[in-house]
């Protein structure tokens, strides 16, 4: 009985939420206003420079604000305004209150420091709303709704939500997931039936890459399989901790913003053909024991063994590949911007899908929206076709390439600029605010000396 009240409670949670929404009618640059830069009125950042300030014109209260990765500094509370500081650069703003709807707003320009903005907030009353019923098979599966986790009881959900076109996503372990849209503009009721198809093919991909074994050999610091496969996963063990490094065969893919990928930046474009020479990607990012098997100290801030490190400088990995190949011989390296991206994508196995594995980021990875914010244990979602784990979000991984634009020239092994001031980093994290940011192709930056608990990286090898 008790079940069945809380569910009753988060059924009349929806209908309150739904009821009601919240946009943005107007965001522009106030040139006139120097609040931002003003004695007494500027907030520092975390690196002490001086935040931009968005002044939020709403007469609601009760909101809370997230940026994201770079969080906001401070929140105040004026008379029909509310001033959100945040550091410059951010590109969305997350809008939360306990009555209405969540909102999420990309800004239409770049945020600048010690720069002033005005938001405008306009709050929509009793939208018409419409009874969704989805029945699902398996009744394991997992149901988004717009991106969001919807709560379901065996195999059916029965939800009250405003009209409009909604995007839906199911998967479950193997089955084939299932994606498409919906359109409600009745009075009566809309009824969605899905049907998982049943595939083999993630078991056998699971098989097919399960790690071989290690041959120990005494006095040595690396044990390596046989080699006499190039599809073969290679696999070492280094002051007894073992890791993976799995097969990518060389091929031919468009790189960047590809028709599948929703909401892309500006910097994913244009599409462009890149060759790839075949190479080795670390089955998982870097995991803080492996960091500390050959750095002899941990710098994460959110502690596990077999959680990635994080809290690591570009230059940090440098040193930590050094070191490693000094024990083992080998030729580790941080893999390539267009590597990155091929072994995300699946490699000649490439699937047309948002993130590294599927369409559902829930099913492959974590962000802000299942991760409690904190990091979580290496392959515990779902692997991509190429038997690689964690690639969309977790951390965020550091390549070696310096930041560039890109060009329409076909590429074979790039490399990326000669000279930069920031590094690339791809993959999104635990603490990526937007779901887009664990895209297979949105792209990232930092400088090199840059660390955080969103920052870890992965191996690569020729």
């Amino acid at each position: 009985m008790r079940k069945i009240c809380i569910f009753a409670f988060l059924m009349l949670s929806v209908l309150r939420m739904v009821a009601q929404s919240v946009t943005v009618t107007d965001f522009y640059l106030d040139e006139s206003d120097p609040t931002a830069n003003l004695r007494g009125t500027t907030v520092l950042d975390r690196n002490g420079e001086k935040c931009a300030l968005i002044k939020i014109e709403t007469t609601k209260t009760g909101f809370t604000y997230d940026v994201g990765f770079q969080g906001v500094q401070d929140t105040k509370q004026r008379t029909g305004q509310i001033w959100v500081y945040v550091p410059q650069g951010v590109k969305h703003i997350r809008l939360s209150h306990p009555v209405y709807a969540p909102y999420e707003y990309k800004f239409p320009v770049s945020i600048e420091r010690a720069r002033t903005y005005v938001m405008k907030l306009s709050v929509s009353e009793n939208r018409q709303t419409q009874q969704l019923n989805i029945n699902y098979v398996p009744v394991h599966a997992i149901v988004l709704l717009d991106g969001e986790l919807v709560e379901a009881s065996n195999g059916r959900i029965s939800m009250e939500v405003l009209q409009g076109v909604h995007e839906y996503q199911a998967v479950a372990s193997g089955y084939a997931s299932q994606a498409g849209t919906i359109k409600l503009n009745g009075r009566y009721p809309y009824t969605l039936n899905i049907d998982l198809a049943r595939v083999t093919t993630p078991l056998a991909l699971i098989d097919r890459y399960k790690p071989v074994q290690p041959i120990e050999a005494s006095g040595s610091n690396v044990v390596e399989e046989d080699m006499q496969e190039q599809s073969q996963p290679r696999v070492f063990t280094v002051e007894g901790v073992t890791f993976t490094m799995m097969p990518v065969d060389g091929g031919i893919f468009m790189m960047g913003a590809t028709s599948e990928q929703e909401d892309p930046d500006d910097d994913e474009l244009p599409t462009h053909q890149v060759t790839l020479s075949s190479f080795y990607m670390g089955e998982t990012e870097v995991t803080q024991a492996l960091w500390e098997a050959v750095m002899k100290q941990n710098p994460s801030l959110m502690q596990g063994s077999n959680r990635p490190v994080e809290y690591v400088t570009w230059t940090m990995c440098q040193t930590f590949i050094r070191r490693l190949n000094e024990l083992t011989g080998q030729k580790f390296r941080l893999p390539t911007e267009a590597e990155w991206e091929f072994a995300a994508r699946g490699g000649n196995k490439t699937s047309t899908t948002q993130y590294s594995g599927g369409d559902a980021l829930y099913a492959v990875g974590w962000d802000t929206d299942n991760s409690g914010n904190v990091t979580h244990d290496v392959k515990t979602r779902n692997p991509n076709e190429l038997g690689i784990y964690d690639m969309s979000g977790n951390v965020a991984e550091w390549c070696q390439d310096w930041m560039g634009t890109y060009t329409s020239t076909p590429q074979t092994d790039p490399t990326g600029p000669m000279t930069g001031q920031r590094k690339i980093v791809r993959g999104g994290s635990w603490n990526s605010y937007s779901s887009s940011d664990c895209r297979t192709t949105a792209r990232s930056s930092n400088i090199p000396e840059a660390r955080n608990s969103s920052l870890g990286f992965r191996l690569a090898l020729q």
